[in-house]
C-alpha cells in the first residue's frame, strides 16, 4: 500500500499553475484567500491547504475544484477515509468532472478494490487533458486492477465483465460496512453472491453484517458454508471466533481461534494476519499462546503491532507472572497515542517489579477486547438509554435495555466480560441489574465472591445488588482482599458496607 503512495506524481494534485488543465484550481485573481491558498499549494504543505480552504468564502467551498483539493490534501496527510468520503459525495453530483476519478481509483487500488479502480481510472483515461506522467500512473492502475480481477475471475470460473460487477457490489459493501450501513451491506453483498455465487469474499462482509445486525446464527451459518467451502479461509476462521463467543459459545470459539493459530508462523511479524490472531487469542483468553508470542515480539521493533496488541500481549506476561517483559513490552506502546488506562497499567507493572511482595490492582490483568463488539452505533445506543434516564432507571427505560439485549443477542456474553475489565466492572454491572427479562445475578455473585478484579469493585457489586433489592445472602460474607492476600470479612448493613480482616 504504501508503494503505491510513493508513486502518485505531485501531478495528480491539484496545483493552481499548470500548463495542462487537468488538475487546474481556479485562476487566481485577487484578494487574500486566492493568494494565500496558491502560496500553501505551491509549498505542498496541505494543512495549510486545509486550513484555508476551512475559512474560504462559502462561494469557493461550493465549487468541485477546491473541494477536490480539499480530498487531494487529505490524502497527502494520509487521511484517505476522509478524502474517500469527500470524492463519492462529488461523484454523485459531479459524475462528468474527470479530474476527480484520478485520486478515486487511487484511494481503491489502497484499499483492494480493483473493481472501483478499474472503472475510476477508466474514465480518467478518457481526459485529453492529461499528462505523460498522470497518463503512466493510470496504465498502471488499470493493468494492475485488470490482472487482480481476471485472477479472480479465473478462480470462480466467471467471464470478466461478470467478476468485475461482483467486486464492485462487494466494494460497494465494504465501504458501507466502515460506516456501520449494515442494510446497505447486506443489499450489496447479495447483489455480488447472485452474480458470483461461490466466491466468499461477499459471503463473509454479508455474515458480519448480519452478525451486527443481531441475527448471529445466520451469521454463524453462512462462515461454517464458507469454510466448508475452503477451510484455510484465515477471514472467516477470525470471524467465527468472534461470532462464537457473542454467541456464548466459548469453547468452539477457541476451536477456531487454534485453527487460526495454526498458520502463525506463515505470518509476517507486523502483518495484519499477525494482529488478528492476537486479538481473537485475547478474546478466548489463551494465554499460554499469547506469552509464545510475547517472548517472539519483546524485541521486535515498536511499529511491528498496534497499541492495543501490545497491551495484550504485555497482559499475557503479567499473567504468566513476567512483569519485566510485560513492562518492556508495554514501554513500546507510543507515548503520542498511549492511552490512560494503559498509563495505569504500565504504572502497576513498574511498582509491582519493583516491590515483588506486592500484586497488581486489578487481578488478573484484563485484555482490552471489548472494541470488537462495542462498534459506536451499539455504544451510542446504550448511552441514549442511561444519558436519557435519571439515577434510578425507569421502567421505560429498562424496557429499552432490555430491548437492545433482544435485539444484539452477543451483548450479553459481552457485558459478562466487561464485568471482568476494571475501566468497564461499574457500568457492567449497572446494565445487568437492570435488566427486566434477564435474571443475571448469578454472573454478579460469582464475580463478587471470586478472585477476580479488585476488593473495592467485588464490595461494589454486592452494594449494586443491595441497592436494587436483589441481594438474598447473608449479611456476613468473606471476600478475597488483593492487598493482603487472603480474605477479608465484610458486613452489608442498610447499604453500607463494613470490613474487617481475619
Amino acid at each position: 500500500m504504501s508503494q503505491r503512495k510513493s508513486q502518485i506524481p505531485n501531478s495528480s494534485l491539484p496545483p493552481s499553475q499548470r500548463s495542462d488543465t487537468f488538475f487546474q484550481i481556479p485562476e487566481i485573481t485577487a484578494g487574500n484567500f486566492e493568494d494565500e491558498l496558491e502560496a500553501a499549494v505551491t509549498l505542498e504543505d496541505h494543512e495549510l491547504v486545509l486550513e484555508i480552504l476551512d475559512k474560504a468564502p462559502n462561494f469557493y467551498k461550493k465549487k468541485v475544484e477546491y473541494s477536490l483539493l480539499r480530498a487531494t490534501s487529505l490524502m497527502s496527510l494520509g487521511q484517505s477515509d476522509q478524502a474517500l468520503d469527500l470524492l463519492l459525495k462529488l461523484e454523485k453530483t459531479q459524475q462528468n468532472y474527470l479530474p476527480l476519478y484520478l485520486p478515486l481509483a487511487f484511494i481503491c487500488m489502497e484499499n483492494d478494490w480493483p473493481g472501483s479502480a478499474l472503472r475510476a481510472a477508466l474514465r480518467v483515461r478518457k481526459s485529453r487533458a492529461i499528462d505523460p506522467e498522470t497518463q503512466e500512473l493510470v496504465e498502471n492502475i488499470i493493468s494492475e486492477a485488470t490482472s487482480m480481477i481476471t485472477a479472480e475471475a479465473k478462480n470462480e470460473s466467471l467471464p470478466f465483465e461478470k467478476m468485475q460487477r461482483a467486486t464492485i457490489q462487494n466494494e460497494k459493501a465494504q465501504i458501507a460496512f466502515a460506516k456501520h450501513r449494515f442494510s446497505e451491506v447486506i443489499h450489496f453483498t447479495k447483489e455480488a453472491i447472485k452474480i458470483a455465487p461461490n466466491w466468499t469474499p461477499p459471503q463473509n462482509n454479508l455474515a458480519q453484517a448480519l452478525f451486527f445486525s443481531g441475527k448471529v446464527n445466520e451469521a454463524i451459518q453462512i462462515t461454517e458454508n464458507v469454510l466448508a467451502q475452503d477451510p484455510d479461509n484465515l477471514f472467516a476462521l477470525e470471524k467465527m471466533v468472534i461470532y462464537l463467543f457473542g454467541a456464548g459459545n466459548i469453547n468452539r470459539a477457541s476451536e477456531y481461534a487454534a485453527r487460526f493459530a495454526a498458520f502463525s508462523d506463515d505470518f509476517e511479524v507486523d502483518s495484519d494476519e499477525m494482529k488478528r490472531l492476537i486479538s481473537i487469542l485475547a478474546l478466548v483468553e489463551d494465554t499460554s499462546s499469547l506469552w509464545k508470542l510475547a517472548q517472539r515480539f519483546a524485541d521486535e521493533d515498536a511499529t511491528s503491532l498496534s497499541v492495543r496488541t501490545w497491551h495484550i500481549l504485555a497482559v499475557s506476561a503479567a499473567r504468566t507472572g513476567e512483569m519485566s517483559v510485560a513492562i518492556k513490552l508495554m514501554e513500546k506502546i507510543d507515548k503520542e497515542i498511549i492511552r490512560k488506562s494503559e498509563i495505569l497499567f504500565l504504572d502497576d507493572l513498574r511498582r509491582v517489579n519493583a516491590q515483588p511482595k506486592s500484586s497488581l490492582k486489578w487481578l488478573p490483568p484484563f485484555y482490552p477486547n471489548l472494541e470488537i463488539y462495542l462498534i459506536p452505533p451499539i455504544i451510542a445506543e446504550l448511552e441514549a438509554i442511561f444519558d436519557n434516564a435519571p439515577e434510578e432507571m425507569t421502567a421505560v427505560a429498562q424496557k429499552k435495555l432490555d430491548n437492545l439485549f433482544i435485539k444484539y443477542p452477543f451483548l450479553m456474553p459481552v457485558i459478562k466480560l466487561a464485568i471482568l475489565n476494571s475501566e468497564t466492572n461499574d457500568f457492567a454491572c449497572t446494565i445487568l441489574v437492570n435488566l427486566l427479562s434477564f435474571n443475571e445475578d448469578e454472573e454478579l455473585y460469582r464475580f463478587a465472591f471470586s478472585q477476580t478484579g479488585s476488593l473495592s469493585a467485588r464490595m461494589n457489586v454486592l452494594k449494586i445488588l443491595f441497592q436494587h433489592d436483589r441481594y438474598t445472602g447473608p449479611n456476613l460474607v468473606r471476600l478475597w482482599d488483593e492487598s493482603i492476600q487472603d480474605w477479608c470479612e465484610v458486613k452489608l448493613v442498610f447499604q453500607k458496607i463494613v470490613k474487617s480482616f481475619i
